[in-house]
């Protein structure tokens, strides 16, 4: 009767395939990568009005931060008018806004089976968010 032992290259694959496999692991970060940190937030709200003070029913607001354009902000505008940011950067997000000048788009509705009230309006100074709450009343641009 013949032994059929395992011969020393056939005891090696199973090592050479494991660390083969770690060393891709390794060179593709193994599944785990470094999360993206967003600089310190702080609360902004407001209040999104059309001229003569009316609130705007519907849309967005956008704050794009004019020191680092990969960071924006932005909430819905509630019935009311009124909005709560929040930061969006690299699959993080954090409440409020980055501290600095930004640049502020406000949006209509995008369901286009309505009217658009209002136009796209950029803001055309920026404004400051600061450490701290933070609320502004923004005016669309007339229809």
């Amino acid at each position: 009767m013949r032994s059929r032992g395992l011969r020393n290259s056939d005891r090696r694959r199973p090592a050479k395939a494991i660390a083969a496999l770690l060393v891709l692991l390794a060179l593709a970060g193994g599944g785990c990568r470094p999360q993206a940190r967003l600089p310190p937030t702080y609360p902004v709200r407001g209040k999104v009005v059309f001229p003569g003070g009316r609130a705007v029913h519907g849309g967005g607001v956008h704050f794009q931060s004019q020191a680092d354009a990969a960071i924006s902000a932005s909430g819905d505008i509630g019935d009311d008018g009124t909005f709560v940011l929040s930061s969006f950067v690299a699959g993080v997000r954090a409440p409020g806004a980055v501290p600095g000048e930004h640049r502020v788009i406000i949006t209509p509705p995008l369901d286009m089976s309505q009217h658009a009230t209002f136009p796209v309006t950029i803001i055309a100074r920026p404004v400051t968010v600061a450490p701290g709450e933070n609320e502004f009343t923004l005016t669309v641009a007339k229809q």
